[in-house]
């Protein structure tokens, strides 16, 4: 050993030479734990299911969570949809009859929300503000359409809110059916309540008497609102995470054949960077933790960053080997010690900079620095394990050897 080494250096060194040794003398067994854990990754992934609750991106003392509080306690909860019903140019008394029946069946419905159910709080519609009109002596002997101008005159933007006052290119009005339910509920129960409105409404809109109200098959109805739109835009978060997660791992995969000249270098340089981040999602997945927008981006941003460490130790790799063709232990050994240093370094590097995020007081950003600091470890072992399991030669350990 060069006595003009530095002692940190030459323990950082030491130890990673000893932990290729202790991993290659047990090969066999070490992939088969990797493989198992690799699989608990993969079918703990499939479990994953969204965080659709808006508060959880706060901690609980913000303002923000404490105002949704105050609002979910005495206001009947803080998530509003609705309900967008296509209607005729003129109303009628069966029309909003029929709007009135579908409200009903609406606050009928519920879901089970662990040991209690979820249902819709609020269920309101012009049809029950008509239908309120008709209490006044005077006002119950007008006809509708009278009942209707006067509501629109006394309350503009009410109405407007409620009804559309003009027809739409295909000779329909609009009519909107608002709900209010629970925002701080599981994210499951809170998907079946949606899933539940959406088929009621689907059922009721295809029934022969909503049908004899046009003249002819009306445009389907819609169920939408920012609660709604929320839980669409995790989800398709978390589905575009995957596909930009294939997408870089075959541009990383095209790169690292370039770089390596050998397809199967670079299939082994993607495994141990993608291994670690498949066992965080897949952890989170069997452990039941919702994926919220940090989780989200995580894979795709892990894998790039780690992969850089792969290209260093391949590329020393085949320079060691190319030098001493016979000794592919001894190549195997150098790209350990010494690209190993600087994979150790830089990693840690990462790590402190991800860590910083944790001090944020939005969730999501916490929740991706800590999961981006898990994954930049497990790549760190990865590429100081994994990535030398597979590309050793089948035959033999290497043999420590004497440190001086």
């Amino acid at each position: 050993t060069d006595p003009r080494t530095p002692r940190l250096d030459f323990m950082v060194r030491l130890w990673l030479r000893r932990l290729l040794e202790f991993f290659l003398a047990r090969r066999t067994a070490a992939l088969l734990i990797l493989l198992a854990l690799g699989l608990w990754g993969i079918t703990g992934s499939m479990r994953m299911r969204v965080e659709t609750d808006y508060t959880k991106n706060f901690s609980r003392s913000s303002p923000l969570v404490q105002g949704y509080e105050v609002i979910e306690r005495e206001l009947g909860g803080a998530g509003v949809w609705d309900v967008m019903l296509p209607a005729p140019a003129t109303l009628g008394s069966e029309y909003l009859a029929q709007v009135r029946q579908l409200e009903q069946r609406l606050r009928e419905l519920s879901v089970r929300d662990g040991d209690g159910r979820l249902a819709l709080s609020k269920v309101l519609s012009i049809a029950d503000a008509e239908f309120a009109s008709r209490s006044g002596a005077l006002l119950s002997q007008l006809p509708l359409v009278a009942r209707m101008q006067g509501m629109r005159a006394a309350m503009p933007d009410f109405t407007g809110v409620l009804l559309t006052s003009e027809v739409d290119q295909a000779g329909y009005r609009w009519l909107r059916i608002m709900l209010r339910s629970h925002e701080q509920v599981g994210a499951a129960a809170k998907s079946e309540l949606v899933q539940a409105v959406k088929l009621e409404v689907d059922a009721f809109t295809r029934s022969a008497a909503w049908g004899a109200l046009f003249s002819q098959v009306p445009p389907a109805a819609e169920v939408t609102g920012y609660h709604v739109m929320l839980g669409k835009l995790v989800a398709s978060i978390l589905s575009d995470q995957w596909k930009c997660f294939l997408l870089a791992s075959l541009g990383i995969l095209l790169v690292m054949t370039i770089a390596a000249r050998s397809l199967w270098l670079a299939l082994m340089a993607i495994i141990p960077n993608a291994f670690p981040i498949t066992l965080v999602l897949g952890t989170m997945g069997w452990w039941g933790m919702p994926i919220n927008m940090g989780a989200a981006m995580i894979a795709a941003v892990s894998l790039g960053l780690s992969v850089d460490s792969s290209i260093h130790y391949l590329l020393h790799y085949r320079r060691s080997l190319r030098a001493t063709p016979q000794r592919p232990w001894k190549a195997l050994q150098s790209a350990q010690e010494n690209v190993g240093l600087a994979v150790v370094l830089s990693t840690v590097a990462l790590i402190a900079g991800f860590l910083s995020l944790t001090t944020s007081e939005f969730i999501p950003t916490v929740v991706f620095g800590t999961l981006a600091s898990l994954t930049m470890l497990g790549g760190l072992l990865g590429n100081l394990v994994l990535l030398p399991l597979l590309i050793s030669p089948v035959g033999g350990a290497a043999k420590p050897r004497k440190t001086a």
